[in-house]
């Protein structure tokens, strides 16, 4: 990327991340005098690479920018101002965790000293930019508080949602960006250069013309995930699909997962002839895009499917550098971006962008709703091609459902994380598990080994319809149980799971019930019955049995009046998450008002299931 002389426009760029905006804005000609950027690792990035991309006399700021002043960040004129406040309280993955915070969350506060900052230098215009879910955020009341923070400033703003795939890039990653300018000129937005809203509808960039020749600096090999839960289903989902692929509802024959029970990038394999989907900062052990060949991307791949130049170096390990990569900004994208504000704001006759006006519609939220019915859709097609797929493209992926007459097992805890089953009586078996299947009912009795244990409830009994495709004439799972202890109610429901893994191809209830944003679940809980039904816990696990009560919040008193302290939040929360019941307040979510609760699931969650929420200070 080379450097233009002579610039005069002076920009100040505000969470830099690693100059992705920057970089647009240094190949349009703009001067970026200092950056501010808090991460360490993203600093040594903008230090690495400074020489070859950036000016010389650029000012790189390691600092938080709430505790720093302008006297110490410049010391002059400041035309315009770019940068993106932290997008994680308003993200996709904040909305599936219960509902994203927003500003309730103080790094939803942090545009405030980005308006400070501009209140100080009163510079020409501001670019802000940030994730499509800062709209909707707390009911669209976070977006106007910002708004109004920005307008009251004396700025002239305009925002578009748009798509970085509509300016070449191999990559949907949908953005608002936010443009703020004083004076008699009028900020318009740089066309489309592909996709439909294009001049000439150009097809998008795929992934495979991107990664050509693409240099690793990691070996190819270890980037495949070998010895893990899920490594093998990798290889069979198709390219562009991902977990959905391995559900009922896309007709596979020995589904694995729930519909919409997992992030969309879970098991998701990029396709060589489209653009990716978004790549996000935190990226799991099953979290895509993985190649089209079933391995991990490098980082080479990465940087260039987010539109860096190559030569751009990083700082720190992979974690750190997928990290950087997916917090930062496209300079592919922030390129035309940064025409169109020299172009318009600041009046420069050699640029020549094409723009869009004001009136003009894009089709990108048009494209939610295609996508949306294309999935459906693509539910009925699946159905009918899925044989074929099977048959012809993957070699011997689906093992068929073994349902067992009858089994029996033994099982018991070496921690309240790891459980120990066997098919045979050990010194360590704590319970039996007799299970029977005829006439479509799957039987479960369960009976504690070692009764002569204190402080032992008895008695528990649960009773369920079943309505999935996929179980067949299997309708109906009855539980009975010759022990209960309110301290491990979750081991009644893990009965039910190894039960369920018995005799289908689902691991758990889990993904016979979905994600508790969007259940749809395939059974009824029509019995759920244990002694010592006046405790607390018991008092609870009856009310979650009906799953009415599971799909809202509720004031902390129906909790009162069962019997729990209400007033120690926090020790309630630990406790009933040690039994597994997963219980979220506003001490987990500050989207949940504070004296109100949410119980998301009707039973325990599977041993191996684990909530990613954590418990605020």
């Amino acid at each position: 990327m080379s450097k233009t002389p002579n610039k005069n426009i002076k920009v100040l760029s505000l969470f830099t991340g690693i100059g992705g905006l920057d970089l647009g804005f240094e190949k349009a000609g703009f001067d970026v005098v200092a950056t501010l950027e808090w991460n360490k690792d993203c600093c040594n990035t903008l230090r690495a690479n400074k020489e070859s991309f950036f000016s010389n006399n650029t000012k790189i700021i390691e600092a938080d920018i709430t505790k720093i002043e302008p006297s110490e960040i410049y010391d002059g004129k400041i035309d315009f101002f770019i940068g993106g406040p932290p997008c994680q309280t308003f993200s996709a993955i904040g909305r599936r965790a219960g509902g994203a915070s927003g500003r309730l969350d103080d790094r939803g506060n942090l545009f405030k000293h980005y308006c400070r900052l501009i209140r100080h230098y009163q510079p020409r215009g501001f670019m802000f930019e940030n994730v499509r879910g800062i709209l909707s955020s707390n009911h669209g009341q976070d977006w106007q508080d910002i708004l109004k923070e920005f307008s009251a400033l004396g700025y002239e703003l305009k925002y578009r949602i748009l798509d970085t795939a509509g300016y070449g890039v191999a990559q949907h990653r949908e953005r608002v960006i936010l443009v703020g300018q004083k004076f008699q000129n009028s900020f318009l937005f740089p066309r489309p250069t592909h996709g439909p809203d294009s001049k000439n509808n150009k097809p998008f960039t795929s992934a495979s013309d991107v990664l050509r020749n693409v240099e690793h600096t990691e070996d190819e090999k270890s980037l495949f995930n070998k010895n893990g839960k899920y490594d093998d289903l990798l290889g069979q989902i198709p390219p562009g699909l991902n977990y959905l692929f391995l559900t009922e509802e896309m007709g596979h024959p020995n589904p694995k997962f729930a519909w919409r029970s997992k992030f969309s990038d879970f098991l998701y394999k990029a396709h060589p002839d489209t653009p990716v989907k978004t790549i996000v900062a935190s990226m799991g052990r099953y979290s895509g895009p993985f190649h089209w060949d079933g391995r991990k991307l490098s980082i080479g791949e990465l940087l260039r499917l987010q539109g860096f130049p190559d030569g751009y170096s990083l700082a720190g390990g992979r974690t750190s550098k997928i990290k950087q990569i997916g917090n930062s900004v496209v300079p592919q994208f922030s390129y035309p971006l940064a025409l169109a504000v020299k172009q318009t704001i600041f009046s420069d006759k050699k640029t020549n962008v094409e723009l869009l006006e004001d009136s003009t519609l894009l089709s990108i939220d048009k494209r939610k709703g295609v996508k949306a019915r294309g999935t459906r859709s693509r539910r009925i097609t699946a159905k009918q091609n899925q044989r074929s797929i099977f048959d012809v493209q993957t070699p011997s992926p689906i093992v068929p459902i073994v349902r067992l007459e009858s089994a029996r097992f033994f099982f018991g805890y070496q921690t309240r994380e790891k459980i120990k089953l066997e098919k045979l009586k050990t010194s360590d078996a704590e319970f039996s598990l007799d299970l029977k299947l005829r006439n479509g009912i799957i039987e479960i009795n369960l009976s504690n080994l070692q009764s002569n244990r204190v402080q032992m409830n008895r008695d528990a009994e649960i009773e369920m319809s079943l309505n999935s495709s996929t179980l067949g004439g299997i309708r109906k799972l009855r539980l009975n149980s010759d022990w209960y202890e309110t301290s491990r109610p979750f081991v009644l429901w893990d009965a039910v799971n190894i039960a369920i893994a018995t005799v289908s191809p689902f691991p758990s209830i889990h993904e016979l019930y979905g994600h508790f944003t969007e259940p749809n679940p395939k059974f009824n809980i029509l019995t759920f019955m244990v002694s010592n039904s006046r405790e607390p816990v018991s008092q609870l696990l009856l009310w979650m049995s009906d799953v009415r009560n599971t799909m809202g919040t509720q004031s902390l008193s129906v909790l009162e009046n069962m019997g729990f302290d209400v007033k120690n939040e926090r020790e309630l929360l630990k406790s009933l998450r040690d039994m597994r019941i997963d219980l979220r307040t506003n001490l987990t979510n500050k989207r949940i008002g504070k004296g109100e609760f949410r119980v998301c699931y009707p039973y325990t969650l599977p041993i191996d299931k684990r909530t990613f929420v954590t418990i605020n200070k």
